[in-house]
Order: C-alpha cells, then sequence, then structure tokens
C-alpha cells in the first residue's frame, strides 16, 4: 500500500506543481493511474478528471513532454496508456485526427522517427503500430515500414 499512498501524495500535495516535471508528466501520469488500478483503488471521479486536463494541457497532435512541448513518441505513448488506464470517460482525450497526422508526419521512408528530426528506432514503430491498430487509424501509414 506505500505504492498507492505515494500515488495519492503526487496527486494530492503536487498537484499543479508537476508543470515542473517538463519532459515526464504524462509518464506520471500513467505511473499513479496505473498504480491505482494495480491495488484496486481506482481513481476518484475528481482526480480522474484533474489528471485528463492535465493530460490535454500536453497534447498536441500526440503528446510532449509538458505543455508547449513538441510531440514526442514516448511521452504519447504514456499519454495513450494513461487514458487506458482512466477509462472510457478518458477516450476523449485522444485526438485520433491529430495523432494520425502526426504519425504521417514521422514516417521517414520505412521508419518512424520520435519526434520530428529526431531518431529512427524500434521503440517508434512499435509505438506507431501500437497507436494504429488500437485506435484503428488508418493502416496505410504502416505500409512499407521496415
Amino acid at each position: 500500500m506505500a505504492h498507492l499512498v505515494y500515488a495519492n501524495w503526487v496527486m494530492n500535495k503536487i498537484g499543479d506543481k508537476i508543470i515542473h516535471f517538463q519532459n515526464a508528466q504524462p509518464w506520471l501520469h500513467f505511473y499513479i493511474a496505473h498504480i491505482a488500478n494495480l491495488l484496486g483503488q481506482p481513481l476518484s471521479p475528481a482526480d480522474s478528471e484533474r489528471m485528463q486536463r492535465a493530460l490535454k494541457y500536453c497534447r498536441n497532435e500526440g503528446f510532449g513532454g509538458g505543455h508547449g512541448q513538441l510531440d514526442h513518441l514516448a511521452p504519447t505513448y504514456a499519454g495513450f496508456l494513461a487514458i487506458l488506464e482512466l477509462g472510457p470517460s478518458a477516450y476523449h482525450v485522444i485526438d485520433r485526427v491529430g495523432l494520425y497526422s502526426l504519425l504521417q508526419k514521422l514516417k521517414k521512408g520505412g521508419r518512424f522517427m520520435m519526434h520530428e528530426e529526431g531518431e529512427c528506432d524500434l521503440r517508434a514503430s512499435f509505438i506507431a503500430a501500437l497507436l494504429v491498430k488500437s485506435l484503428r487509424l488508418p493502416e496505410d501509414v504502416l505500409s512499407e515500414v521496415a
């Protein structure tokens, strides 16, 4: 239960100061929601709503690590996982059209970049395929992926 106490502390004591975790905000939201669900103590509706607002703050087409940051597939993956942990009431946070547009921009030949002008690696291809399949985005963006 120490994990749950810590997750609750992060949600309620750090609160709005979470913006200082500039590159990790979606990851912190995922960890908190995941810990709560694993321990059978889902977030309250008020905490879930607060987390959804915070995730929207990080969202562009995908998600950046914090407000105003460039889209990056790692925090986009974390944001997606956090939304799954929050459940159907949070699904509206995902911008499916924007996410598809982002994946088109990040495709470079038969590979995906983690962010615009960023590194191409297996993580990027894995995250892109997972998002396309899970969100039922048009699969043409996956054509010719190595």
